[in-house]
This record gives C-alpha cells, sequence and structure tokens, in this order.
C-alpha cells in the first residue's frame, strides 16, 4: 500500500508555519478535492487526504496546492478526510521552452489514468529536445510500478 494517513501532517497554526500538506490535486468531486502528497512521508508512502471545502471551484487538478487544515479536523480514514481552513495554490515554474504549464502536463497525464483511485505524482519532467513532458506516477491503492506517461506539446 502507498498511502499513508496523515501521520507525519503539521495541521498547526499557519501564521506559526504549520501547513497540513503540500501536495498535488489529483481528483475532484462534490464539494471537495483529492490531494495527494508532494513529498512521500518514506518510499512509495505518500498522504492523501479527500479536503472539503464548498468555495474550491477555481481550483484545477494538476494544480500544487498546500492546504491548511481546521484544527482536530483530520479524520484517518484512508483516504484521509479533512476540513481545509484555508487552499493555497502554488506557482508552478514554467519548464524552459515549454508552451505548457507543469500543472497542464499533469492534468493530461491523469485524465489518463481516471480509473485510478488514489494517482500519486513522483515526477514531472519537460525534455526540451523532444518538445515533450514526462510525468511519472503510480496507484497508490495497490502495489503498482510506476509508469511513465508522455504529454506531447
Amino acid at each position: 500500500m502507498g498511502i499513508a494517513l496523515l501521520t507525519g501532517c503539521d495541521n498547526g497554526d499557519e501564521a506559526n508555519g504549520g501547513a497540513g500538506m503540500v501536495g498535488f490535486i489529483v481528483k475532484k468531486a462534490t464539494n471537495k478535492i483529492l490531494v495527494v502528497a508532494a513529498d512521500p512521508l518514506r518510499e512509495r508512502h505518500y498522504d492523501a487526504v479527500w479536503v472539503r471545502r464548498s468555495d474550491h471551484e477555481e481550483l484545477l487538478i494538476g494544480q500544487k496546492v498546500e492546504v491548511f487544515f481546521k484544527e482536530d479536523e483530520i479524520e484517518t480514514s484512508n483516504p484521509g478526510q479533512g476540513t481545509a481552513r484555508r487552499i493555497r495554490v502554488l506557482e508552478a515554474e514554467t519548464s524552459g521552452s515549454s508552451r505548457l504549464k507543469p500543472e497542464e502536463a499533469i492534468r493530461s497525464a491523469l485524465n489518463r489514468v481516471a480509473y485510478w483511485e488514489i494517482p500519486v505524482i513522483t515526477k514531472a519532467e519537460y525534455i526540451s529536445a523532444d518538445h515533450r513532458w514526462i510525468v511519472t506516477m503510480f496507484d497508490g491503492t495497490n502495489a503498482a510500478e510506476e509508469v511513465q506517461i508522455i504529454v506531447k506539446e
């Protein structure tokens, strides 16, 4: 199993630097988004949380976000569930001469594996010589091997 239950998250006060988690939006549903941590707790173990928030319509699949949770609001199901106090979109750096933003390449790759329950993004890299992105990911609900999905511009 590749998903952890927020054991490593700090859902402390935002003013004191305590963010709940930083990760990618990998799915959207009514009034919630699934965020999977950008960095593993340990090899192939990533936090994943369905984040409840009524005004997340402006958020897009593929975006990297920082989620600040309401205190003591994390349910330890798998994936976890919590209510966001605030969600901040992190600006992605554009890669070289790419016409696509990293979040657009990730969104395109995620569309190809929409049937996965918990997609985990491990890397998104732009290869400028080939004008393509390589997005590396695996399905966190099983012991699946990583796959590389090519996204051409």
